[in-house]
């Protein structure tokens, strides 16, 4: 039996120029002749490599992160206009192939500086127009958009997703002896994810995160 793409898995180690070089000759032959260079900060989620002076490729790392490049696809271009700072144009919609077993994308290329890499000539100015991006990002229209699942973590989803991991979690503990400090952290972290699930619809996720924060006073 032959296999098809759907059959095998990414596998991260192997994603390199080469592959790239493979898959744009493939499915863009019009760009094959540009050079190819990955780029060391891509992300964890996908690897990026810069296709000429003007163009980005970009591949999902893993599998639990391919439902993200139809998303990307299809709302990047839906936000371009609601937003006051660039996003990329999707320049080109890649096909699982025999070189690679999921969907992939190219877009333009955006040149800057990853903050990590530098520091804002004005952190004031900087964290204004921060701001201002997300403040308009979170009016954005978005009817029909897709709602909190695997392409993104479930974040903004109901915490009774989390429970199972949570019971687990629990159960690590008791197992592992954790000290008190590293269990404060923990327990942080599941403030930190209440306080944004209270202000959530419908109000049975409101009740949900509620009901975490008063377990974590009453110190359980």
């Amino acid at each position: 039996m032959t296999e098809g793409p759907n059959d095998r898995r990414i596998d991260a180690a192997l994603l390199d120029e080469r592959l790239v070089r493979a898959l744009v000759a493939e499915q863009f032959p019009e760009w094959a002749g540009l050079p190819i260079r990955r780029l060391e900060r891509g992300g964890n989620d996908h690897r990026m490599f810069r296709l000429g002076h003007e163009l980005v490729v970009r591949l999902p790392s893993a599998d639990d992160y391919v439902p993200q490049v139809a998303k990307e696809q299809a709302w990047l271009p839906r936000l371009r206009s609601q937003v006051p700072l660039p996003i990329p144009e999707v320049r080109g919609a890649g096909a699982a192939s025999a070189h690679f077993p999921a969907p992939w994308s190219v877009y333009d290329w955006i040149d800057g500086t990853p903050l990590a890499a530098t520091r804002p000539d004005d952190p004031v100015v900087f964290a204004a127009d921060l701001a201002s991006f997300l403040v308009t990002l979170r009016v954005a229209e978005t009817t029909d958009g897709p709602i909190p699942g695997l392409h993104s973590a479930f974040r903004g989803g109901p915490v009774t997703h989390w429970d199972a991991e949570m019971h687990d979690i629990l159960d690590l503990r008791r197992e592992l002896d954790l000290d008190d400090a590293t269990w404060a952290r923990g327990r942080g972290w599941a403030v930190w994810k209440a306080l944004i699930m209270i202000t959530n619809e419908p109000t049975e996720q409101r009740a949900l995160a509620r009901h975490v924060l008063d377990e974590l006073a009453a110190g359980v």
